[in-house]
């Protein structure tokens, strides 16, 4: 379907407002360190990548990462591919939470899924997935394992928690295979282990549409996950590119072999973009433009900048 200008505009307010909340950087909460006892006060540029453990934040993936997701769901709804939205991995719900929004903010009908045993990640069993041997992320239960409920009252606190919201309780292997859901049109990866990625690959890979978006959230951070997505795609012989959405998020078009440009915020943005007027603006950033920090105010702007609320024109 056709999506005027205006309608951008408006659901842009909405889902920039919404993603600063569903982060903490408009009010910041604090960092958990590894141990998972000891915190530190929120570094904003590691939030906005991404690259820490929140304390109270409903996601841990970045602005980057909910940009593009955002714009993999406004695509599908403006191209008409076909198809529900899922999410495999959700921790406190925040990036399913997200997906629900944009279909609010389109007044798109599709429905959410969210598959999550909603109890942190399983033992690795290296006799079926020897790449998962000595994964240790079950025991960061006590942080990864979010129970049902505090899921389900996260989206309500953000007016989210409806009929087009469904929940697949368990383990992958048992409610992937089953999932009721014929078509997807975005399935977002957020598993971690090889395990958890592959099953959820060869449970909703070919329901995914011609043109539909398959989203990776730990492709560059953890190698098991990334094993298991290359090794999916030799078997499955798929080489539709795949593109980089920050350090650790990819995601590839299904049927789709050229050159991806998603973000049309973005695209909008660079046509009335003043980089003299920017970086006048922003001393800082023109000063690690002149020492090579940072190639020019522009790429500063996409990274930081935008989510930051500087001034750009």
């Amino acid at each position: 379907m056709e999506i005027s200008p205006g309608i951008h505009r408006a659901a842009d307010l909405y889902l920039d407002l919404l993603k600063k909340c569903l982060t903490r950087i408009l009010f910041p909460d604090r960092s958990l360190h590894y141990d998972l006892a000891s915190t530190s006060s929120q570094i904003p540029a590691d939030r906005c990548e991404g690259k820490d453990w929140p304390t109270e934040a409903e996601t841990m993936v970045g602005l980057r990462r909910l940009d593009n997701l955002q714009a993999c769901i406004a695509s599908v709804i403006e191209n008409d591919v076909p198809g529900d939205l899922i999410e495999t991995g959700a921790w406190r719900g925040g990036a399913a939470i997200f997906m629900r929004a944009v279909l609010k903010a389109y007044g798109d009908s599709r429905r959410v899924f969210v598959a999550d045993s909603f109890k942190g990640l399983p033992l690795p069993d290296p006799g079926r997935y020897p790449k998962d041997a000595g994964d240790s992320h079950h025991q960061l239960a006590p942080y990864l394992g979010v129970t049902l409920e505090e899921v389900q009252q996260n989206f309500a606190r953000y007016g989210l928690l409806d009929s087009q919201v469904y929940f697949l309780p368990g383990w992958f292997r048992d409610t992937l295979p089953n999932a009721p859901l014929e078509k997807i049109a975005v399935l977002r990866l957020d598993g971690d282990m090889y395990e958890s990625t592959m099953e959820a690959l060869e449970c909703l890979y070919d329901k995914v549409s011609e043109m539909g978006f398959l989203v990776v959230d730990d492709y560059g951070a953890l190698p098991n996950c990334r094993t298991a997505v290359e090794d999916f795609r030799r078997a499955r012989n798929i080489t539709e590119p795949i593109h980089r959405i920050d350090w650790t998020g990819v995601f590839w078009q299904k049927g789709n072999f050229d050159p991806l440009f998603l973000e049309r915020t973005v695209e909008s943005d660079a046509q009335d973009f003043d980089e003299g007027a920017y970086l006048e603006a922003n001393p800082d950033v023109a000063q690690a433009v002149r020492n090579g920090t940072l190639p020019s105010g522009w790429e500063h702007f996409l990274r930081y900048g935008k989510h930051e609320g500087r001034r750009w024109r």
